[in-house]
């Protein structure tokens, strides 16, 4: 069986993908919980669904480091933007899934 991660959000609504943001406000801990010990590290970008271009947000810490490791780690999200931002995760060992990409939407 291959590792496999779950990715959830701040808000109990998280799970179904949105998450309410504000610009320039960062966003509740996003969690990523791996189901077995991994050895990896995760990197994070946006895309402004909008513009179809980077959606220029920050991210905190920039990336998450797995050493062998099930342990839980988290990150926020900062929108630069007003609209719909798709957060994704890139993982260093390919071989490990994840459970979805998760929405930030920006209203004000």
């Amino acid at each position: 069986m291959s590792a496999s991660v779950v990715i959830t959000g701040p808000t109990p609504t998280a799970s179904l993908g949105a998450v309410q943001g504000q610009v320039g406000v960062p966003t509740g801990n996003f969690t990523i919980t791996p189901n077995e010990a991994i050895t990896c590290t995760v990197s994070f970008s946006d895309l402004s669904l909008t513009e179809q271009t980077q959606a220029g947000g920050t991210f905190t810490p920039s990336s998450l480091t797995f050493n062998n490791s099930i342990t839980p780690q988290t990150f926020t999200y900062t929108p630069a933007k007003i609209g719909n931002q798709l957060i994704k995760a890139s993982f260093s060992d390919p071989t490990i899934t994840k459970s979805a990409d998760l929405w930030v939407v920006t209203t004000h």
